[in-house]
């Protein structure tokens, strides 16, 4: 968190200043870009297996975008902001439940034990 800070007290405003309101935009992508650092120290400390617990919600956040970039052809632009959100939740969760459906329920078990 201190890098994420200081990367963005210090990116912002050189940013700001050269791009005006994008440097916003830009700093906040270069010091996102940055989030793998810590992934690599874990991995170096810990046996962590990063590809089985991002790639089932990477490939259904693709998924979903496709579904509701499809899904905009069919509906008007005033209801679709409408329906988007739902449709997107629906299908990212049911996506989610098809790929990981197990360990899903077996971590919101734990979760509900732990909170007892």
């Amino acid at each position: 968190m201190v890098m994420w800070t200081t990367l963005t007290w210090i990116l912002s405003p050189l940013l700001i200043w050269k791009f005006g309101y994008n440097g916003i935009a830009a700093a906040s992508a270069i010091v996102a870009t940055t989030s793998i650092i810590p992934m690599i120290i874990i991995k170096r400390l810990l046996p962590v297996r990063l590809a089985s617990n991002i790639l089932p919600s990477l490939f259904s956040s693709a998924l979903m975008g496709l579904g509701l970039y499809f899904l905009s052809f069919f509906l008007l632009p005033s209801s679709f902001f409408l329906l988007a959100i739902p449709a997107g939740a629906i299908l990212y969760f049911a996506l989610i439940f098809a790929l990981t459906g197990k360990k899903l329920v077996n971590e919101f078990r734990s979760i509900k034990q732990l909170a007892m």
